[in-house]
């Protein structure tokens, strides 16, 4: 789980074309809208996982738990805008969730995404205007009906707090008493917006952080253990099966690139 700190600032927008990407669970502040070009793409928000190919998009709602995943050749666009450029938007999902986050990618919005990239995504105007037409086709797509979210706050402040500590021993009680909240609150919250408990959460992020040391390929296997917050070998053993479906050795052995592109992840939104 990363917290994107350079997603999250309120005067951000930003369009860029991406190729085969894969990454671990994240979030940030911002609204995010990506147009699949070509190939295919698994998106995953909040909890939702749905498969877009050529002409289809989503809407990724700001402080939502998303991770993608392309297992061919892929190519797709992405707008990133912060509340200063979408306020309006970001006003959809107060108190209310959506029934779905895809929508279709017509003619026109391929023409206007091709040229808004030829032009180097220098034109803010062509950039919202995408933005909109992209959200209307959304809500033409998809019903939102009430419901809370869980408390964005609190969960961005407890994931840093893991990204700080998470190579310590820890517990939610630490975490509860460290943001000053009762441990059943700080419990129910982080269930409600990651989907899992908090020791699966913990345990999700260690395996993240050895994964990616050892797809570098200079980590030992005990190296990358200990350097993860794990307390025995057998218990990282077991974890990392568990939450990869492959052992630490098979991973060291892959000649996979995405471990690097994730601790990389790690330590830029560190610092």
């Amino acid at each position: 789980m990363l917290y994107e700190v350079n997603n999250s600032t309120d005067d951000q927008l930003r369009f860029y074309r991406v190729e085969n990407f894969s990454s671990c669970p994240r979030l940030h502040k911002n609204l995010e809208v990506i147009f699949c070009r070509s190939g295919c793409v698994q998106v995953t928000i909040s909890g939702s996982t749905c498969t877009l190919t050529a002409g289809q998009g989503a809407v990724i709602p700001p402080n939502a738990v998303h991770s993608f995943l392309t297992e061919d050749a892929c190519v797709f666009y992405v707008i990133q805008a912060g509340a200063q450029n979408a306020r309006d938007v970001a006003q959809l999902f107060r108190d209310r969730i959506p029934s779905g986050y895809t929508f279709r990618v017509d003619e026109d919005m391929q023409r206007r995404l091709d040229r808004t990239y030829a032009n180097g995504g220098r034109n803010a105007f062509d950039e919202k205007a995408l933005l909109y037409q992209a959200v209307g086709a959304f809500v033409r797509s998809n019903r939102l009906v009430p419901g809370r979210s869980a408390d964005t706050e609190l969960l961005t402040r407890a994931i840093r707090y893991v990204q700080d500590h998470f190579r310590e021993p820890l517990t939610l009680e630490d975490v509860a008493r460290h943001l000053g909240y009762s441990y059943s609150y700080v419990s129910k919250q982080i269930k409600q917006g990651l989907g899992m408990s908090f020791s699966n959460f913990l345990t999700e992020y260690r395996v993240g952080y050895a994964r990616a040391l050892l797809g570098e390929g200079q980590t030992s296997i005990s190296q990358a253990a200990l350097l993860s917050g794990f307390g025995s070998i057998r218990n990282f053993n077991r974890a990392f099966l568990r939450v990869t479906g492959e052992t630490p050795r098979d991973c060291q052995k892959s000649e996979t690139g995405a471990g690097t592109s994730e601790k990389l992840l790690l330590e830029l939104e560190d610092e």
